[in-house]
């Protein structure tokens, strides 16, 4: 944060750490620590994150994007076929994971969705800051409402809300307070969001496209009840973080 504060960089601190910073580094530094001493996340401070090598722009509209969501960039990447498709990511936020897939694969087509306006608005700029706006379109939209052409996509990626209503008090709620709690909270038994878009994606998938979508702590047989109660469905992949916690679901759209 004071990198940030005195807008010189690290090593300059550290090659003169006595230089006296001027009142207005001073005053801006301590108001950063007062704003993180109340447990205001620092990528808010800031006004970004790194994600995927990625310096990404976020705000208190958007999630903070999470380590453990480059394991579902990570899946989505290994099962994607070479050769110039079309690739739907639910539910964007900054839009980190569509961003980060399209820097990986110059063939890829994406449209990203999000309810909220103002999500939109930092994924749209986020894409601007890469040059990635020709590649990447963001819809204002709930979930995969506004797609009705059939087999449209090769495939559909989502980090939807997954949290339990019940599970919110046992979280840090001072930190979280400061994210968007649509983007977190998904109903009683955290869902929601699975079962809309199991019971959609199909539709607009191509035959043996691939439905990957990240998934809370413990989820992966529930998430694999959503998707194997439709019927549209092979077999349920799990793919696990690097501390060995199931976090992404891998199913591919029967022929």
């Amino acid at each position: 944060m004071l990198v940030e504060a005195s807008g010189i960089s690290r090593e300059a601190i550290i090659r003169d750490p006595a230089a006296p910073p001027a009142e207005s580094v001073v005053a801006r530094y301590r108001h950063f620590i007062d704003r993180r001493e109340r447990r205001e996340p620092v990528a808010y401070i800031l006004g970004r994150r790194e994600f995927w090598s990625l310096d990404l722009r976020v705000t208190r509209s958007v999630l903070i994007p999470r380590p453990e969501t480059e394991i579902l960039v990570c899946e989505t990447l290994r099962r994607l076929p070479a050769g110039g498709l079309r690739l739907l990511d639910l539910g964007t936020g900054s839009g980190n994971v569509a961003l980060a897939l399209a820097t990986e694969r110059d063939d890829l087509s994406v449209v990203a969705t999000d309810i909220s306006e103002k999500a939109v608005r930092i994924a749209r700029e986020n894409a601007a800051r890469f040059g990635l706006e020709s590649r990447v379109a963001f819809v204002l939209a709930d979930w995969l409402e506004p797609f009705q052409a059939v087999e449209s996509f090769d495939a559909v990626v989502s980090n939807p809300p997954y949290v339990r209503v019940r599970d919110w008090d046992t979280l840090d709620r001072q930190t979280l307070s400061y994210e968007p709690a649509r983007s977190l909270l998904a109903g009683e038994d955290g869902l929601a969001a699975y079962r809309t878009i199991a019971e959609a994606a199909h539709r607009i998938l191509r035959p043996s496209g691939w439905l990957v979508m990240e998934i809370g702590m413990d989820q992966a047989g529930d998430v694999r009840d959503c998707l194997w109660a439709t019927g549209r469905y092979g077999p349920v992949e799990v793919a696990r973080d690097l501390a060995g916690r199931e976090r992404v679901v891998a199913v591919r759209r029967n022929s």
